[in-house]
C-alpha cells in the first residue's frame, strides 16, 4: 500500500498475533491509514457542538477575544 514498508503488529511471539497463526502486518504510511479510515462510519457528532460554538462565537464578539491566554 503506498509504496512504503509494513510493519509487524504487536502482539504474541515474533509479532504474530496469535501463536498459531502468521504474522499480520499492518501499514505505517499515514496516507494508508487514511484511505483505510474512510472504509469505517463516520462519528456521530455530539448535538452540543453547535450550541458551544456559539456561545464561543459570541464571547468573541462580545470581547474582541475567547478570554484564554494573551
Amino acid at each position: 500500500m503506498g509504496g512504503r514498508a509494513w510493519a509487524l503488529m504487536v502482539g504474541g511471539d515474533d509479532g504474530t498475533l496469535s501463536r498459531h497463526r502468521e504474522p499480520a502486518f499492518a501499514p505505517t504510511c499515514r496516507r494508508c491509514l487514511t484511505l483505510m479510515d474512510r472504509l469505517f462510519p463516520a462519528p456521530a457528532v455530539d448535538r452540543r457542538v453547535p450550541v458551544v460554538a456559539q456561545v464561543v462565537v459570541d464571547v468573541v464578539r462580545e470581547h474582541g477575544y475567547s478570554g484564554g491566554a494573551r
